[in-house]
């Protein structure tokens, strides 16, 4: 299989993270098709895209995964299929069935992980997560990886059914967290204005991400929510553990309260590590408020000289 000569066909190419792929493989000077039901590509048609691409790229919305799946397979005979999938075991099952219900046709698989937002411009200290694979071409597989490496970007060897462990509290119980606070927020009855006015560094990073979580897309993360088998558990955990620390403010039981904050200590110590990264971004923000401020102040003096003179 010749590098050189490979298409690379990216599948929901027109937009979010296969808008992405379709734009770095570019850049890399490579030969990309893209199908996209929007309209923004060189096909609408999934299977014709499959007909014309050495490598296929399935970027769809996880829902979408196991019918567009189900329609390409029958042309990626001898070809490259990389999923992107944010959620695993459902997916990489379903290849494997595939691969026994057509075992004439022989078709390279991996599944990969990008640990980033399609918003992302830079890949230096962004991390992938190779999950599975038949086996690959060594040369196209230490291409294709080397093609990320290269951009500073990390991969990391996780089977697939951990992923979709770990990503149960990666991101089923960090996006959880964070939408249940801010839908929290937003009922307090607090204009937004004023929480940042007075909000504190530190408080503010929590602002900074719950805007950046709630503006994107829901669907995307009610799939993860909802397809990733194990974060419900994880959820129910979470909701045991809000209800207890609930009881024990509401019982105002300060000696519960230091004992239910000591008793996580162990676990967070090996971790201390992090208190100097957070000094580092508080510090940081801390410095791009005050710019902020200011400039905003003298955008607003400016304004009223230029309103005196006219």
């Amino acid at each position: 299989m010749d590098k050189v000569r490979l298409t690379y066909g990216v599948i929901g190419g027109g937009q979010g993270l296969g808008g992405w792929f379709a734009r770095f493989l570019r850049k890399k000077e490579l030969p990309v098709l893209v199908s996209d039901i929007s309209g923004k590509g060189d096909f609408t048609d999934n299977r014709e895209l499959a007909r014309h691409a050495n490598v296929v790229i399935l970027a769809v919305p996880i829902k979408a995964m196991i019918p567009v799946l189900e329609e390409i397979y029958p042309e990626l005979h001898g070809k490259v299929l990389i999923d992107v999938c944010s959620v695993k075991e459902f997916l990489v099952e379903r290849v494997e069935q595939l691969r026994e219900e057509n075992p004439d046709q022989h078709t390279y698989y991996a599944s990969i992980h990008p640990m980033f937002a399609p918003t992302m411009e830079q890949l230096r200290g962004q991390g992938l997560l190779w999950n599975y694979e038949t086996v690959l071409p060594a040369r196209f597989e230490r291409f294709f990886r080397g093609l990320f490496s290269k951009d500073g970007a990390r991969w990391y060897d996780v089977d697939y059914r951990m992923h979709d462990r770990l990503m149960g509290v990666v991101q089923g119980l960090n996006h959880f967290n964070v939408f249940v606070s801010a839908k929290a927020l937003r009922k307090c009855g607090v204009a937004l204005a004023d929480i940042k006015n007075f909000a504190s560094p530190p408080y503010r990073i929590f602002i900074v991400f719950f805007t950046r979580y709630v503006l994107q897309n829901p669907a995307l993360y009610a799939d993860i929510q909802m397809y990733n088998r194990h974060v419900a558990p994880v959820l129910r955990l979470f909701r045991e553990e809000v209800d207890r620390l609930l009881t024990i403010i509401e019982n105002q039981d300060r000696p519960a309260f230091t004992e239910y904050v000591n008793e996580m200590q162990p676990y967070f110590e090996p971790n201390q590590d992090d208190s100097a990264l957070s000094s580092h971004l508080i510090h940081q923000l801390g410095v791009y408020l005050d710019r902020a401020r200011k400039a905003e102040s003298q955008q607003a003096t400016a304004e009223v000289e230029g309103t005196k003179k006219s």
